[in-house]
């Protein structure tokens, strides 16, 4: 209370200072004026001021003038305890940051605190490394969904009265949703020249994280250097044409390792490699592009697929500009398509588009295409880099299963018997319980050991019952068959032609999932249980095939000079047709 009695009087005599500088400019009739009174009193206030601190500082006991001092400037309020430049601001706090995370987006540092980062969180950022560590902090990832965020308003701005458009101001923020899911995400554009858009292609490799960026229509030569159309953290491959056409590019991300196939033809422009993956088979992924005016392309890239080496042992990814429309009804009868299909099928390839990747005022086309023997989620994004959209397909997409096992507890009543029981019964020390003074702990005692002696006779087991479903019946297969019986619903009500043959189109789709996806589960299991005899009857028997049973007709059929079960051979008729 001192020091503060201290400095509001040395406060108040500056301002004493200031009237009697006042009081010596007044004229001397002017001297009882108002003003002049005033003054008198602020004087006579300055004189009781220095009475005050001459009466606090007689009643502060200190005995260093250094820690007096130190008191006083820090009352004072304008000291800082720890002066000196902040060298790593938190942009949140704008205090120096010794524990935080780094925003690649505004540059700086933000306080785990500030951010709000929980502990797990702030552990698992610490470990990406930093070729692929990416992060947006709360400042700008809101200030990126504001209007006007990116606009200087240190420039003039021209404001109209045109209609604003509403859908500008609100993105659509789950077209990168897709890549959120983990696994491989394959991305393939037709860009029409990559050395003009650049920035926007290394925006959407920010964006999509994918693993692998394909590019068609490149348009570079040898006198465009990697530098110049590179992508941070992703690694260049390209097949250069000229700058006036053609040529294809990848980037593939840094982490991944991979071997450049140079066993496929030169005849068309192409870039395969192999993605290597631990404890996994290489995974074969190429980017094609087919000018519009090239014959034989599809007999030169089958002649390159059967030069190439274990084509069909693995799996694999063709992504590229095809220029082969599979939308066109009037080019149904032409020999292309037929031809891309019988082409489709000879090497167990799948198309996975149907949409319309290049949209033009008159055309609507499916030009580029995504092969691959694999089950894969696939789609396309309106994304207007150029006059191709950007597709997309994702490796391994897991569909959740319905077979899981589950456990549950029952009594093993396998040694019980009730001669055993009510001799334990007989045997157990029960207590008199009149002489109990609570009801509960009566009752509490007489369950405990009643509960005792049940689990000694009927011990506690815990035990799995099986699924009511198939291993190969996933979630997949559960989605296809409730579109199905909502296309039914809707065509009981409307008994219409158009319905009835959505819901025909459900149904068949339906029963070929099933069949396929039975079909690849036995087939992955005769793979993987070659030489293990003990689980490959496992997975017969789980067929309806037991080796224990014993046909009623002794009537065997000879193939190429060798007795076969009528029965063992209908199914492997069966499997190898399907």
């Amino acid at each position: 209370m001192l020091i503060c009695a201290f400095l509001v009087s040395h406060m108040m005599d500056k301002n004493a200072n200031l009237e009697l500088t006042n009081l010596k400019k007044i004229e001397n009739h002017d001297f009882f004026s108002s003003e002049s009174i005033s003054i008198t009193k602020v004087l006579a206030a300055k004189v009781f001021n220095e009475q005050l601190n001459l009466f606090c500082l007689s009643k502060m006991n200190y005995t260093k003038h250094k820690s007096f001092y130190k008191i006083l400037l820090l009352l004072s309020g304008d000291i800082s305890l720890n002066p000196g430049p902040t060298k790593y601001p938190c942009t949140i706090c704008d205090r120096g940051v010794r524990k935080g995370v780094y925003c690649t987006n505004c540059k700086m540092w933000v306080h785990q605190k500030c951010e709000n980062i929980s502990n797990i969180e702030y552990r698992r950022l610490s470990k990406i490394p930093d070729a692929i560590y990416m992060y947006t902090c709360r400042n700008c990832a809101v200030s990126d969904f504001l209007p006007f965020h990116d606009v200087s308003f240190e420039e003039p701005i021209n404001i109209t009265n045109d209609p604003i458009n509403t859908s500008e101001l609100n993105p659509d923020k789950d077209m990168w949703s897709p890549f959120k899911k983990r696994g491989l995400h394959f991305l393939h554009i037709n860009i029409n020249s990559i050395l003009s858009k650049i920035e926007e292609l290394r925006h959407i490799a920010k964006l999509s994280n994918a693993s692998v960026i394909g590019v068609s229509e490149s348009k570079l030569d040898d006198s465009v250097f990697d530098n110049e159309v590179s992508i941070e953290g992703y690694k260049l491959l390209r097949a250069d044409r000229t700058r006036n056409g053609g040529g294809v590019a990848c980037y593939i991300k840094s982490e991944l390792g991979y071997n450049f196939r140079k066993d496929f033809s030169t005849d068309i422009e192409n870039i395969f490699f192999d993605i290597l993956l631990p404890n996994s088979k290489p995974i074969l992924v190429g980017i094609i592009y087919r000018p519009p005016d090239q014959s034989g392309f599809l007999g030169k890239l089958t002649e390159a697929i059967k030069t190439t080496q274990k084509f069909d042992e693995q799996e694999v990814y063709i992504l590229g500009d095809f220029n082969i429309n599979l939308l066109s009804k009037e080019t149904l009868c032409i020999r292309k398509p037929k031809y891309y299909t019988e082409f489709c099928s000879l090497h167990g390839l799948r198309q996975l588009l149907n949409s319309p990747t290049r949209i033009t005022e008159s055309t609507s086309t499916l030009l580029d295409h995504i092969l691959t023997n694999s089950v894969s989620q696939s789609g396309i994004l309106d994304i207007g880099l150029s006059d191709h959209m950007l597709t997309y397909c994702t490796r391994k997409i897991t569909h959740k299963k319905h077979f899981e096992h589950k456990y549950i507890r029952i009594r093993y009543l396998k040694n019980y018997s009730q001669e055993g029981f009510t001799q334990s019964l007989e045997e157990a020390n029960f207590p008199d319980y009149s002489n109990f003074n609570s009801v509960n702990e009566a009752y509490d005692n007489f369950v405990a050991k009643l509960t005792a002696i049940i689990d000694e006779v009927a011990p506690i087991k815990r035990i799995r019952v099986k699924g009511n479903t198939q291993e190969w019946f996933d979630d997949e297969i559960h989605c296809a068959i409730k579109n199905r019986d909502q296309y039914f619903s809707a065509f009981k009500r409307s008994k219409s032609k158009a319905d009835k043959l959505s819901y025909k189109q459900a149904q068949n789709r339906v029963q070929n999932l099933i069949k396929k996806k039975k079909r690849q589960f036995v087939k992955g299991k005769l793979e993987n249980n070659t030489g293990k005899p003990k689980e490959l009857w496992k997975t017969l028997k789980s067929l309806g095939f037991s080796k224990t049973e014993v046909s009623a007709s002794k009537t065997c059929l000879e193939s190429e000079g060798n007795l076969t079960p009528k029965r063992t051979l209908k199914f492997l008729k069966t499997f190898s047709q399907n």
